[in-house]
């Protein structure tokens, strides 16, 4: 039984060097692909829990076809900034006739 375990630990190391070598090359290569990642800070890959869902009756055509995130903020300052001046000058015509 002696002759046995001794051959079962030297099996058993045999297979952890082996595993230890083949893990420190995988961790090797996982840092490797952390850092090229890290230089691309912008390429994050988007979450889905932002998009909304398709209705029954959308295609995705016209869903490629709504505005821009962009042009969207634009349109919404351009109409914020409209409903400021209108009141301004509705303020203004209310203060000439007082």
């Amino acid at each position: 039984m002696d002759g046995l375990e001794v051959h079962v630990q030297d099996q058993l190391q045999a297979a952890d060097s082996s595993n230890t070598n083949e893990f420190m090359k995988l961790l090797a290569e996982m840092r490797a692909q952390i850092a090229k990642q890290a230089e691309k800070p912008g390429e994050l890959p988007k979450s889905k829990s932002g998009r909304r869902k398709h209705k029954v009756g959308e295609s995705a055509e016209e869903l490629s076809a709504d505005l821009s995130k962009e042009e969207r903020r634009q349109h919404k300052e351009a109409r914020k900034a409209s409903r400021e001046k209108m009141r301004q000058e509705e303020t203004l015509a209310q203060l000439q006739r007082d």
